[in-house]
């Protein structure tokens, strides 16, 4: 069965701003129709560079300019009396970026047939996200409560929400997840897992379509820090020039 997505919006174009996005980008599932590198940021220009994400691995970033991403698909159309392939960019999915932040984590999907998609992004920054941390990412109608070290929050439909404790050092605990199911408390997920300051995790949690009893999918990213892109620096020079 496939997961009942809440607040996945599919948005028209939009005019572009100046700013500039780092997004993190996974697949929900495996697209069949899609096969990679074929998908792309309209706002790469005349000729977009084509990336392949991951299933639920932000392994692929790229860069978006303004405040929607606007991602298209490539199409490689022979044409034997032009005597090469034409290629054309058709849009796949447009995406609504949160705007308090820079760095972004974006799932994606397909609809049944391949040929459109949507998606949902959320912040990834350091100062709300920091590592050792655990996010959960409400893609449900309902309300999630999280709970870990006898702390718990309630994150909202269509929301995310940070649990206070950061991990400094590793540590074994215990995460709950439950579900408020005309006011009664169904539980949805637990696990107890070794955590740290090494890396982060982030808990999605989506409701199985018409299941009855109401069921949720529940998947897992970790995410590493983004490794530092060293600039070479020059160093002076230590050659002496004798004068006359």
């Amino acid at each position: 069965m496939r997961p009942l997505f809440f607040l996945f919006p599919l948005i028209a174009f939009a005019q572009e701003a100046e700013r500039t996005c780092m997004l993190k980008l996974a697949w929900w599932d495996a697209p069949t129709t899609i096969p990679g590198p074929t998908l792309a940021l309209a706002s790469d220009g005349a000729e977009p560079k084509p990336f392949s994400p991951q299933v639920m691995n932000f392994t692929t970033t790229a860069r978006n300019r303004g405040d929607v991403a606007n991602f298209v698909v490539k199409e490689v159309v022979k044409d034997p009396k032009a005597g090469k392939d034409a290629i054309t960019w058709n849009p796949f999915a447009s995406v609504s970026l949160p705007k308090d932040d820079d760095t972004l984590g974006v799932i994606l999907l397909t609809d049944t047939a391949g040929k459109k998609g949507g998606g949902r992004a959320f912040s990834l920054g350091a100062n709300n996200f920091p590592m050792g941390s655990v996010r959960l990412v409400n893609l449900t109608n309902r309300q999630l409560l999280l709970g870990m070290d006898n702390r718990t929050i309630a994150v909202s439909p269509g929301n995310t929400g940070t649990h206070p404790k950061v991990f400094q050092k590793a540590e074994i605990s215990e995460i709950t997840v439950v579900a408020n199911i005309q006011g009664e408390a169904k539980p949805v997920f637990t696990t107890k897992s070794e955590f740290s300051g090494l890396f982060r995790l982030i808990l999605f949690v989506a409701e199985v379509q018409n299941s009855d009893p109401v069921s949720f999918e529940v998947r897992t990213i970790v995410d590493f820090p983004q490794p530092e892109t060293k600039t070479p620096t020059t160093k002076p020079s230590t050659e002496t020039k004798s004068s006359r």
